[in-house]
């Protein structure tokens, strides 16, 4: 199902200033998948329109509130479903039912984990692992923390040195955290 969609042009403003003392200077049409009904998939085919504020003198493409970031083809809430469904599902099982392409489900999922684990709670950590892990010749070592009670992933570092630990250690320091128990590999850079 198709669903031609444009906004009432006296409702536009700027999204830079939000005057309403705009111009639309041209517009493109955008394919945006929305929800599944029933069987049938639904594209959102909406008329994207160029504003020019005559305030600011900003000329920019108009905003949509339900789409997760400005450049996206899916809506916040196929993404919603989509990692609702990746708690039981495959990627390509998830991607086969809302058919979209594998990669879009894959950004979806790592866009959800960016967020929910952007701000990791340190404040009543005591007892952390710190080891590294070779990930291939692209990508090489990762340093990784963990608490070590409850297993959670605190830190990930790109390489092997104490220069990819300081971020996490100006963490601990900026939350007080008072580390009782470090299990290392008894490297230079770790025991420095």
């Amino acid at each position: 199902m198709i669903w031609n969609i444009t906004r009432n042009p006296k409702k536009f403003a700027c999204p830079v200033c939000s005057s309403s003392n705009v111009r639309v200077i041209n517009h493109r049409c955008r394919d945006i998948r929305g929800m599944p009904m029933g069987v049938k998939t639904l594209i959102l085919r909406v008329k994207m329109h160029r504003i020019k504020c005559n305030d600011c003198g900003n000329c920019k493409v108009e905003t949509l509130p339900f789409l997760p970031f400005r450049k996206c083809h899916y809506t916040k809430y196929v993404a919603k479903y989509a990692i609702g469904l990746r708690k039981h599902m495959t990627i390509t099982a998830t991607a086969e039912h809302l058919k979209l392409h594998w990669c879009t489900v894959k950004e979806i999922e790592k866009s959800y984990l960016r967020k929910k684990y952007s701000k990791i709670r340190l404040k009543n950590v005591q007892d952390i692992g710190i080891d590294e892990v070779y990930v291939g010749v692209k990508h090489g070592f990762l340093t990784i923390v963990r608490e070590l009670l409850s297993g959670r992933v605190l830190f990930v570092g790109e390489g092997k040195s104490s220069d990819s630990l300081a971020p996490f250690m100006k963490k601990l320091k900026r939350v007080k955290a008072e580390l009782k128990n470090v299990a290392i590999y008894m490297g230079n850079a770790y025991s420095s």
